[in-house]
């Protein structure tokens, strides 16, 4: 079995959809809709969905970027032009592969108050903190569970899903 979308060895023409979460970053940008739209089916659809949180800010903000970034010291939020820059190019690589027709762009904004373990099993699974050992990544999120606790135990996180779709030309 293949360990990426890259790698894997799939039949032409055998999927009704593929469905890219908080993934699409990881795929190779030159097999990203060419290898997607190989194995759709005809008329099959192509959908990304992925997700940005605004960097958190205050007291508690700072204290959990200081967290982050004492055991990922290269960590950081994307920025807001980043982002923007990455919604761009995502879209504006499917529009160009011209391997779909009927695309489309959804942003749907988001804000919401989090318990302070919800919070931490989201971000349990950022690539960041998923790529460290599991006790480093355990003691992160037992610091930040801890820290949103005193706060008050609940955590406004605020951001946008993006949803790009497409379905196969030809």
């Amino acid at each position: 079995m293949a360990d990426t979308f890259d790698d894997a060895k799939l039949q032409s023409e055998s999927f009704d959809l593929v469905f890219a979460s908080q993934s699409l970053h990881w795929v190779d940008l030159t097999l990203r809709f060419k290898k997607s739209w190989e194995i759709l089916k005809p008329k099959g659809n192509f959908l990304a969905v992925w997700r940005w949180n605004l960097p958190l800010d205050g007291s508690l903000g700072e204290k959990l970027n200081d967290i982050f970034s004492s055991f990922v010291p290269d960590f950081r939020f994307e920025t807001q032009i980043e982002y923007e820059q990455g919604v761009v190019s995502n879209f504006t690589d499917l529009v160009n592969s011209q391997c779909f027709i009927r695309y489309q762009l959804r942003r749907v904004p988001y804000d919401w108050d989090k318990l302070s373990q919800d919070y931490v099993n989201g971000i349990s699974t950022w690539s960041q903190l998923a790529a460290l050992s599991p006790e480093i990544r355990n003691d992160v999120c037992r610091r930040v569970k801890k820290e949103i606790d005193r706060a008050g135990g609940m955590i406004k996180e605020s951001g946008e899903t993006v949803i790009i779709t497409g379905q196969k030309s030809g």
